[in-house]
C-alpha cells in the first residue's frame, strides 16, 4: 500500500502548490531513502508529507444504558452509530471523544477507558475512505451529565444494554469499537 503514497491521499486533500512560495509542486520527485514519490517545491524545498487522520469514537454508558446516534439515511434494521469524529488540529484523541460525545448527544462523559486503537486504509466495501487512512481510537465513557438531545450526526437513543439495534455497516468504525467492548465485557464475567 505505500507504494502508492501519497496517491492515498483523497484528491481534496493533495497540495498541488507550495503552502510556503506558491510555486507548484513537483509530483515525481523521489525520496532518497524509500524512493516514494513525495510532491516537492523545487523552489524552497518545502515536501508534501500527506498524514493519516485520527478519529475517536466512544460507546457510552450510563445508569440507563448504552447511547448510541442515529444518523440520517441509516438503514432501519441497523440504524446506530457510536458518537465520535475526527481529531481536530492540537487535539488529542480523548479530548476529542469527550467533545464529540457532548456535540452529538448533549451528554457530558468521562473516559474511562481506552478500547482499542484501529487503522484503515479503506472501507469494508474497498472503497478510498473520505479523508484519506485513518487512526480510530475506540473508548468508553461514562455519562456525568447534561440532557439527551439530537445532534449534528442524528438523534441520539438511550438503549437497555442487552437491546442495542445493529450498527449501521456505513460505520464500519463504530462496528469494530464497539465489538471490542463486547468482546471486553464477555472476558470480564
Amino acid at each position: 500500500m505505500l507504494g502508492h503514497y501519497p496517491q492515498l491521499a483523497p484528491t481534496h486533500l493533495r497540495y498541488v502548490f507550495c503552502p510556503r512560495c506558491a510555486t507548484r509542486l513537483d509530483p515525481n520527485r523521489r525520496d532518497e531513502i524509500n524512493q516514494f514519490h513525495r510532491p516537492t517545491c523545487s523552489d524552497c524545498g518545502w515536501v508534501y508529507y500527506p498524514p493519516n487522520y485520527a478519529g475517536a469514537l466512544v460507546v457510552v454508558e450510563s445508569d440507563d444504558g448504552l447511547v448510541m446516534i442515529h444518523p440520517p439515511g441509516s438503514d432501519p434494521q441497523a440504524p446506530c452509530a457510536l458518537p465520535g469524529g475526527i481529531v481536530e488540529f492540537g487535539e488529542s484523541p480523548e479530548e476529542c471523544a469527550v467533545r464529540e460525545v457532548e456535540e452529538e448527544t448533549g451528554l457530558v462523559i468521562e473516559l474511562t477507558g481506552e478500547l482499542c486503537r484501529l487503522f484503515d486504509r479503506e472501507s469494508a466495501e474497498g472503497d478510498p475512505l473520505e479523508f484519506g487512512p485513518m487512526m480510530q481510537f475506540g473508548f468508553v465513557g461514562r455519562v456525568l451529565g447534561g440532557d439527551l438531545r439530537e445532534g449534528d450526526e442524528g438523534p441520539a437513543v438511550m438503549y437497555p444494554r442487552g437491546d442495542v439495534p445493529q450498527i449501521s455497516p456505513r460505520r464500519r468504525g463504530s462496528a469494530r469499537v464497539f465489538d471490542h467492548y463486547l468482546d471486553r465485557r464477555r472476558s470480564a464475567r
